[in-house]
């Protein structure tokens, strides 16, 4: 069965990339042969490592090849992730490496995409002590899901947000940015930037848009940077959202509110930017797939900046470098582009410009520590008596 799970996804990675339609057909064949073996031990109740290493290689293949659709690859991966949660008290104990690695990357999958109520079917994950770095990242992320629900709840059902609300997130802005200097010394060290004209993947030229491509010391360390940038552009998209509800629901001040928001929206934008910066050395192709499983997480979250500032762009660089990974054999990444096909052809059949020129444009990686300077200085200010 795990043989045949290998040979699945090696044949139907090559046959996708070198363009081979027979050595695809026969990894899919492969791969059907391996899901009957695999239920069949399932039904016998038999979860030993075979069946796990087995069932996260599936999960691999489903983001390679998917070619129903999204709804399809969901309802394959809700499959998939229900094997995985009955091992999970087992898996999070031992401590063998590659079952720790399987847990980081359930981990993240979970936090970076996933919805409350999926989220708390996965309590598991959080069994372990917050020892690593990545742990702790991972806890972080927990925190912005639940404000994500509350907020996307506010706006569904047309309520207020409350000051304790925008002071959550700030809070959490806050323990972000905490994080990332308290860590510094274990995760690596901040990047630095190609020469002009250099790029580590020549089909993603981005210097006018973004500023100069980021090197990592190592692809952990980009990891990390690319998981951090992520996390404050989502809380930055939610204190937005929560200033723009606290603004038209009837909050006093009206300007400072509407002038908060928006700066909340450029802060986006610059996470967004770090992010696309880094693509390139992500993509780079003596990194194989890995570097693009790191991005992949990120793409749902990466655009919606640029789509609420109208940066036509950097919106299309975007669902460009989704294109890119879906050449290179990656499907997931073409259904996360079709998802804004619709905004995609506004954008190109609309004369509208820019919402506002860019405020906020540092091609040097800005510290963290001053940016939490300026966020223990700045937030706090608005109040629903203000």
């Amino acid at each position: 069965m795990l043989e045949k799970a290998i040979s699945a996804l090696s044949c139907i990675y090559l046959g996708k990339i070198k363009g081979d339609d027979p050595i695809l057909r026969y990894g899919v064949e492969l791969y059907n042969e391996g899901i009957r073996l695999l239920a069949n031990k399932l039904r016998r109740g038999t979860l030993d490592d075979d069946v796990l290493y087995t069932t996260v290689i599936f999960q691999v293949l489903e983001i390679i090849h998917c070619p129903d659709g999204l709804r399809v690859l969901l309802s394959h991966k809700a499959a998939t992730k229900a094997i995985l949660r009955r091992s999970y008290s087992n898996i999070i104990a031992s401590t063998n490496p590659f079952k720790k690695a399987i847990v980081d990357i359930e981990k993240l999958a979970t936090a970076v995409t996933s919805s409350k109520g999926y989220m708390n079917s996965w309590q598991s994950l959080l069994l372990a002590p917050a020892a690593r770095p990545l742990d702790e990242l991972f806890e972080m992320y927990v925190s912005i899901n639940e404000l994500f629900t509350k907020v996307e709840e506010i706006k569904y059902i047309g309520g207020q947000a409350s000051h304790a609300d925008l002071s959550a997130c700030h809070s959490l802005k806050q323990r972000i940015l905490t994080w990332y200097i308290e860590k510094e010394g274990t995760i690596g060290q901040p990047p630095t930037q190609y020469l002009y004209g250099e790029s580590p993947c020549a089909d993603l030229l981005s210097n006018g848009l973004f500023g100069l491509p980021y090197r990592f010391q190592s692809m952990s360390t980009a990891r990390y940077h690319i998981l951090f940038w992520t996390a404050l552009m989502i809380v930055e998209m939610l204190i937005h959202v929560t200033l723009t509800s606290m603004r038209t629901v009837g909050n006093q001040d009206l300007s400072k509110n509407t002038h908060l928001s928006h700066e909340s929206c450029i802060m986006a934008e610059y996470y967004a930017d770090q992010i696309c910066r880094s693509i390139p050395y992500c993509l780079q192709e003596k990194l194989s797939s890995w570097g693009t499983h790191v991005v992949l997480s990120c793409m749902v979250h990466v655009k919606k900046p640029y789509i609420s500032l109208r940066r036509k762009a950097k919106f299309r660089w975007c669902q460009d470098a989704l294109q890119f990974m879906k050449k290179r054999g990656i499907d997931i990444a073409g259904i996360l582009s079709d998802l804004n096909r619709d905004t995609q052809r506004a954008f190109e059949e609309s004369n509208m410009g820019q919402a506002t020129e860019m405020i906020l444009r540092d091609d040097l990686f800005i510290s963290p520590l001053k940016l939490l300077t300026l966020e223990s200085s700045s937030s706090g200010t608005i109040t629903d008596e203000d």
